[in-house]
């Protein structure tokens, strides 16, 4: 009995889609007593066609030769997983993916229900005898099952993180609790309704076997495919198959099904959190990407078009010669670079003395003006270069001021500073005087 509550479902739990029912249905005239043996010894999570195997049900999976059943339920997921993957649906695609993709264990989806055991109806219990001792009726059955189920529902849940669940039936508030504290809101122009929480996105539509028929019914798929770009599955460039369809007879018609996702809001009850509009901005980016490569390729071909249309060259485009014109650029840039760092001192020797024109002067620059020699000798280029232009011309009053200065002793000698040395000027600097001790204020 543990094993039979503990069945998880039908499909791959990884699957980035989920279809949740009520319960199984139990066909009229299964024999109950095997049905509970063969699902006692099911893992908790199986693929449908073994499953189905085990069970003798052959008419959905291509089984003992038997034509293939389309299952009213499974139609409308089949044209939801097709539409999603960008599909055609006609009637062999649609069988197709029943036989071969539907609750398989390395598919896109999972089938699970609300409670364990298959019934014809929530009312029936076809277990009485059975089941006596653990469940005396249905209702003792449903409240003694249904809150251990709810919490193995949402661990997998929490487990697997689906990216969209659509639940189909009339349990709306069991169905609400399994993503609480999210609450369903009626989406817009529809029957249906949907919630948001942490990046998953819930559709609650009706049972599909009352009112989804052979015909694909665009309302639901444009609700839920609109609800699967919300949670950020990755949609085809275009969600249009535009294809014939199979009527209830199973023929083949002209009609087409046009299919227009229906962008789902959220509500205050489903505020999405940062982490949950980066991904969908990742999968926008994606779908971007994606039409940018198909634009880019059409811009490529018409300008090739344009090219052998008009003769156009490389020269007249502008590509001939980019990389010599950007080579001679740089040395450009270099050799400017270089003529600028090379040298930083504004007076130097021939013996490589230099000073940068602040602060004292060094004793070789002292030396060699008590020589006779002058400041302007020793200047170098970088002292006019046009960088320190602005610095020379600061340095101009300086300038004057020293050419004005007059020289004199202590026998009444003076000199102006312009012109020749005098004899007692050179014999006094001979005797160990230095320019500052002859300085004097200029005669007026």
């Amino acid at each position: 009995m543990r094993n039979l509550l503990n069945f998880l479902g039908y499909g791959n739990p990884k699957a980035s889609v989920w279809f949740i029912g009520q319960e199984e249905r139990l066909a009229a005239n299964a024999d109950v007593g095997k049905q509970l043996l063969i699902r006692s010894l099911f893992p908790s999570v199986i693929d449908c066609a073994t499953a189905h195997a085990a069970l003798e049900i052959s008419r959905h999976h291509r089984l003992n030769g038997e034509p293939v059943h389309v299952q009213p339920t499974w139609r409308a997921m089949c044209h939801l997983m097709l539409c999603l993957s960008g599909q055609e649906l006609t009637k062999a695609d649609v069988v197709e993916y029943q036989v071969s993709h539907l609750g398989a264990s390395a598919g896109d989806t999972l089938l699970t229900e609300l409670m364990p055991l298959p019934r014809e109806n929530s009312r029936a219990w076809p277990y009485s005898e059975l089941l006596t001792k653990d469940y005396s009726s249905a209702k003792d059955y449903d409240e003694k099952v249904w809150k251990e189920r709810r919490t193995l529902l949402r661990r997998a849940i929490a487990k697997h993180r689906p990216k969209l669940i659509v639940c189909y039936g009339s349990s709306e508030k069991r169905f609400e609790s399994l993503i609480a504290p999210a609450t369903f809101e009626n989406v817009q122009g529809s029957a249906f309704k949907s919630a948001y929480q942490d990046g998953m996105c819930v559709l609650l539509v009706p049972h599909f076997a009352p009112w989804y028929g052979a015909f694909p019914t665009t309302d639901f798929l444009n609700c839920a495919i609109g609800a699967a770009a919300l949670a950020g599955i990755q949609l085809p460039l275009e969600v249009s198959p535009g294809c014939g369809m199979d009527t209830r007879m199973g023929s083949r018609t002209s009609q087409t099904v046009k299919v227009s996702p229906t962008p789902l809001s959220l509500g205050n009850s489903m505020a999405q959190t940062y982490l949950q509009i980066q991904r969908q901005i990742e999968t926008l980016q994606r779908q971007a990407e994606k039409l940018k490569g198909v634009e880019v390729a059409g811009v490529i071909s018409r300008i090739r078009v344009a090219i052998e249309h008009y003769g156009l060259t490389a020269e007249q485009l502008g590509l001939a010669g980019g990389k010599a014109s950007t080579a001679k650029a740089e040395r450009g840039r270099t050799k400017k670079t270089g003529g600028a760092v090379k040298s930083l001192a504004a007076y130097a020797d021939d013996n490589g003395n230099t000073w940068g024109g602040r602060g004292p002067r060094p004793r070789w620059l002292r030396d060699a003006i008590a020589a006779g020699r002058t400041l302007e000798e020793y200047a170098t280029k970088a002292k006019t270069a046009s960088g320190t232009s602005a610095k020379a011309k600061k340095q101009k009053p300086v300038a004057s001021k020293r050419k004005a200065t007059s020289y004199r002793d202590d026998a009444g000698n003076s000199w102006s500073g312009f012109g020749p040395k005098p004899g007692w000027f050179k014999d006094a600097l001979a005797a160990g005087k230095t320019l500052e001790d002859l300085a004097g204020p200029p005669k007026d």
